[in-house]
């Protein structure tokens, strides 16, 4: 059975401590004893305590109900109505304030244990449920989506933007999304770039930045006589 620190709100003074025995019997901690509604709200504020044991009646005001109201505006802390009233007119403004549970009196030891292991795990539970619904939404709202109609150039694969300008892909995407980029080879494309500089090793980068550019030879000098030499001949000197 799971312990909790329990606060009990009695005003019948033997009625509180014969109640706090049953709970320390149970296992549980008792937090502290309020016997009127102020004085719970205060105690409810600075213990924060797991649950809360409520009497609806409560002499002077504010009563058990308004007491639980007065604590739902700053804790989600679950509570457990006590009371010998069963009229509907009673339960009605009760269910108010969302109790997680009645107990009628007298109180039986069995009644009141169930009640408070249910009401804890249900508690739990929803605990747990919360804070994973908060992480779905904070894991959400760091995805950036893409959806819509992207123009795509046939030719360069360059992308139009909102501002109607045609930039690179890996470009867009960054702007658009948490995405990076790195580049290299693919296999095919390593392939390629290897042959290219087997035919022409003037273009192999000499290990700094890409290579230089290959200039074109220049032609050949024109011979006298208006005609050019036939390949592998050198020139007459003029």
């Amino acid at each position: 059975m799971e312990s909790a620190r329990i606060l009990v709100v009695e005003d019948e003074g033997v009625v509180a401590l014969d109640l706090q025995q049953r709970l320390q019997r149970m296992g549980h901690t008792v937090a502290g004893h309020a016997s009127d509604g102020r004085e719970a709200v205060a105690l409810a504020a600075r213990l924060g305590p797991d649950l809360i044991l409520m009497d609806i009646r409560l002499d002077g005001a504010p009563d058990g109900i308004e007491a639980a109201e007065a604590i739902r505006t700053g804790s989600c802390v679950p509570i457990v109505y006590l009371t010998a009233l069963s009229d509907q007119a009673t339960l009605d403004r009760a269910k108010t304030t969302a109790p997680e549970a009645f107990v009628l009196k007298p109180i039986r030891d069995r009644e009141l244990q169930i009640t408070i292991e249910m009401v804890l795990n249900r508690h739990r539970m929803e605990a747990e449920k919360q804070r994973l619904t908060r992480e779905i939404r904070e894991a959400q709202a760091q995805v950036k989506m893409l959806r819509g109609l992207l123009k795509i150039c046939a030719r360069c694969k360059r992308i139009r933007d909102d501002a109607g300008a045609w930039v690179l892909v890996e470009t867009y995407i960054e702007r658009h999304s948490e995405a990076s980029f790195t580049h290299g080879y693919c296999p095919d494309c390593a392939d390629a770039v290897r042959r290219d500089w087997s035919l022409n090793p003037a273009r192999r980068p000499s290990g700094k930045g890409p290579a230089a550019p290959v200039e074109p030879p220049a032609p050949p000098p024109i011979a006298p006589g208006g005609a050019p030499p036939p390949p592998g001949k050198p020139p007459d000197p003029a």
